[in-house]
């Protein structure tokens, strides 16, 4: 897998302590021309972008949402000057302007829900999510594990129902593909298909950083149970036949990656 990857910031948090944050909500014509319009004017009054956030909800859409945070500290401008002059630019539909509720802490205020192609999306933090999944197996052991796996098997056949009927004429395989890239998108592992067989039936899925077994501690014996269920839920659909995912390499367990095999149950 290539390693020439960049950490990204998504959730629209800027933390810059002892900084002058400005915040700006900016709803755009969806046209070429019309973001660089508003970078010319922070660029002017030498404003540093920490995040900018812009899109559309989908290419046919007249109009797209900006989220964008500005370092003002060694800007002339006040303000309110600058939210006129963004106001007043020709493909600016709409603004709204945020400071800090705390002094160097900005946190977007305008956009909810998020979304993930056509889906409602939420953002977890990791540590938080993986306390939960090791509180679960420490407190009912192996009992936990196989909630754990339940839970993904759900998970793996609710992705197979809301993505597929958005890919049509795609395989199988391409459609497995394409949500590990998501999944890579969302943080969650880098992921690729080492095999992919659905008339024996038989898949090999290989996975680097996956947050499960990457972000748990040493363990003895491979750590994913939740993502195994996913894989043995996902796959079952896409193929059309009951398969159950086995995790045969484990970054827990010291391996370099961790590694599904997917064969008949």
């Amino acid at each position: 897998m290539s390693s020439e990857l960049s950490p990204l910031n998504i959730a629209r948090v800027v933390m810059a302590f002892g900084r002058r944050l400005i915040g700006f909500k900016i709803d755009m014509i969806n046209k070429p021309g019309s973001l660089a319009s508003v970078l010319a004017v922070t660029a002017k009054h030498n404003l540093n972008v920490l995040c900018s956030v812009v899109a559309a909800l989908s290419p046919s859409d007249e109009q797209a949402s900006m989220f964008l945070v500005l370092d003002a500290t060694e800007a002339a401008v006040e303000p309110k000057i600058l939210f006129e002059e963004l106001k007043g630019l020709p493909d600016v539909l709409d603004i709204k302007m945020a400071e800090p509720e705390i002094d160097g802490l900005l946190i977007d205020p305008f956009h909810f829900p998020i979304l993930v192609g056509g889906w409602r999306g939420m953002i977890y933090i990791s540590g938080p999510v993986i306390s939960m999944i090791e509180r679960i197996k420490k407190e009912w052991g192996s009992a936990g594990e196989t909630i754990l796996f339940y839970e993904g098997v759900a998970a793996g056949e609710a992705l197979e129902r809301d993505w597929k009927p958005l890919l049509p004429g795609f395989t199988g395989e391409e459609i497995a593909a394409s949500l590990l890239r998501i999944f890579k998108s969302l943080g969650w592992l880098r992921g690729e298909i080492v095999k992919w067989d659905e008339e024996a039936p038989e898949a090999i899925i290989r996975t680097y950083d996956l947050f499960e077994c990457s972000l748990a501690g040493p363990k003895d014996k491979p750590n994913s149970h939740l993502f195994r269920g996913l894989l043995t839920g996902l796959v079952s659909k896409l193929m059309g036949k009951e398969v159950i995912a086995i995790e045969t390499s484990c970054v827990a367990k010291g391996d370099p990656y961790c590694e599904f095999l997917i064969k008949r149950r």
